[in-house]
């Protein structure tokens, strides 16, 4: 394997359904996101923001740093590289492993993430959404109904419990989790396999400068450079 180092990439994290850089509050395509946490703490926070991406998915590793573990996607247009972090336990990540299988990886994808507020629901509807030769890749282990409601699954994925809400095990859907965490992440070895059969070179990330869009290495090596996305910034 032909291994780049110190590859000059440009670091986005994937959360609150966009791409997301971190930048000064001066940055004239500066958007303000208010975060608060479940003590009613506010966190602002100053990102360039992006609706997607698109390009060749030519890496993707598992790492662990001070924000815990992340899975960073690699994608590649023309000469630009782009890292995308993934927080492991999220469903930003799992939506993205269960639909790599069914991607043509000598083929250029468009990617996008979601967050969608659920009538009733304490927590959005978050993941991604991968779009190739204008048909979107539906997940290698769930079987769907004609609505896109998972009915069964496939391919040894673990069987999720029936939800119950009268006798709901909170014990059981946290190792039901957990044990699906762990199934995604023993299928990361085929698919770096098959993304490096595609695209024969070793895309690695920097572990001191590659953690994560709020480092502060990720301004000095992408400077004010923005990825070639699908949509133009967010306002």
């Amino acid at each position: 394997m032909g291994l780049i180092e110190d590859s000059q990439g440009i670091y986005v994290n994937v959360t609150a359904g966009k791409l997301r850089k971190k930048c000064d509050k001066s940055d004239p395509k500066a958007k303000k996101r208010v975060e608060v946490d479940d003590n009613d703490k506010e966190t602002i926070h100053w990102e360039r923001v992006w609706k997607g991406v698109e390009g060749l998915i030519v890496g993707i590793n598992l790492k662990k740093g001070r924000f815990g573990r992340q899975y960073v996607l690699i994608v590649q247009k023309d000469n630009d590289v782009f890292n995308l972090y993934f927080n492991y336990e999220s469903k930003y990540s799992t939506t993205l492993i269960e639909r790599l299988p069914n991607v043509n990886f000598s083929k250029p994808i468009t990617l996008i993430p979601y967050s969608v507020k659920d009538v009733g629901k304490e927590h959005p509807n978050t993941g991604v959404t991968i779009w190739q030769d204008e048909k979107r890749i539906q997940s290698f282990y769930r079987k769907l109904d004609d609505k896109g409601y998972t009915i069964g699954w496939l391919n040894n994925a673990p069987e999720k419990p029936p939800y119950d809400p009268d006798n709901y095990n909170e014990n059981e859907g946290k190792k039901y989790k957990i044990d699906f965490y762990e199934f995604l992440e023993n299928t990361l070895e085929d698919i770096q396999q098959k993304i490096f059969e595609a695209n024969p070179v070793d895309y690695e990330v920097d572990d001191e400068h590659g953690l994560p869009a709020n480092e502060k290495t990720m301004d000095e090596e992408a400077g004010n450079k923005a990825p070639p996305l699908k949509a133009e910034d967010e306002h």
